[in-house]
């Protein structure tokens, strides 16, 4: 994670105390911690569903938020 990160989501969410839970962008590392170059966060269908509204700061409502979150896997493997 970068130095930063719990920081600035427990402030999200202390700021958004209807929310419940925080969430970030990935960079997913490989086992040397270089970036992986099978798993590209681009190619999550959750990037794509949201469009320009995955860089947005916003508020998403439970169960749609949870259901597709946990079904935002890679859909096209590079």
């Amino acid at each position: 994670m970068e130095p930063q990160a719990l920081e600035r989501m427990g402030r999200a969410l202390d700021e958004n105390p209807d929310c419940d839970i925080a969430h970030c962008k990935l960079r997913i590392l490989d086992e040397s911690g270089e970036p992986s170059p099978d798993k590209i966060w681009d190619d999550f269908f959750i990037v794509r569903y949201f469009g320009e509204l995955i860089d947005t700061p916003h508020v998403r409502s439970a169960p749609h938020d949870g259901v597709l979150h946990y079904s935002g896997s890679p859909s096209t493997p590079r």
